[in-house]
């Protein structure tokens, strides 16, 4: 319980690096902070600002920064945001504000914000393609054709994202880099049971590409990393095995 707590803290701290853009002037209903090279996140330093504009607790607070502290001995940089701005900061090892290293399961989120977009855009005929969360997945997957299991062609594109699909979860011990026959494979009825599959991600990312007509870097970098002002982005791009299409290889961290 410790260690995915203190997971989760990082990956706050994950997503705030990530989501950097504007003034600091601004009311709080309406602020959005400017990148981390324009100044970044406007921060609370005083117990009483805290508590009045910050709405939280500073004796919480504390005890939240020392059980990180205490909880083990691996570096992090955590942070808490309230009302635009930062209520605690707590590093060690690590810069919360410098620090744009690989993501892991926080890109997951990423690519659903990515889809959500390519489908809200498909709605007003903004893409090749329509696309609902609800349509058929590998409708926009023809590179998967013909399928290697008949039960792909029932999965939808919402299964993907919420790990409802049976694409090979991560509980079968397959690893997140293939190989192929874990890519390609398949484990229940789609909708039946819930299993984390990495594999599932790959796939909606393919189905991205094929409604927007863009590789799904270049899509998700104009329509939500550079709108937000985020200034550090890779894409991992894996090495595949002969005749396999490459854009099955992005993943984003």
């Amino acid at each position: 319980m410790i260690h995915s707590c203190k997971l989760f803290a990082l990956t706050i701290m994950a997503i705030l690096v990530l989501l950097p853009a504007a003034r600091a002037d601004e009311p709080d209903a309406c602020y959005f902070p400017p990148p981390e090279s324009a100044g970044g996140w406007r921060k609370l330093d005083n117990a009483d600002d805290i508590r009045a504009r910050g709405g939280m607790d500073p004796a919480k607070l504390k005890q939240l920064k020392q059980w990180l502290m205490q909880s083990d001995k691996r570096n992090f940089a955590a942070v808490v945001t309230r009302h635009g701005r930062i209520v605690l900061e707590v590093e060690r090892g690590n810069s919360a504000r410098k620090d744009a290293r690989r993501v892991a399961s926080v890109s997951r989120a990423i690519c659903a914000t990515v889809l959500a977009i390519a489908s809200e855009q498909s709605q007003h005929g903004k893409t090749p393609k329509k696309m609902s969360f609800d349509a058929r997945a590998f409708d926009f997957i023809p590179q998967a054709k013909p399928l290697s299991d008949h039960r792909k062609a029932k999965i939808t594109v919402r299964q993907l994202l919420n790990h409802t699909s049976g694409l090979t979860p991560e509980a079968t011990g397959a690893r997140n880099r293939g190989p192929w026959k874990h890519v390609l494979g398949h484990d229940g009825d789609p909708g039946t049971n819930c299993g984390y599959s990495s594999f599932a991600l790959y796939h909606a990312s393919l189905v991205c590409e094929n409604v927007t007509g863009k590789p799904y870097d270049q899509f998700a970098i104009e329509s939500l990393f550079k709108p937000i002002e985020c200034e550090h982005w890779w894409f991992q791009q894996f090495r595949l095995e002969k005749g396999r299409s490459e854009s099955m290889s992005r993943n984003i961290h």
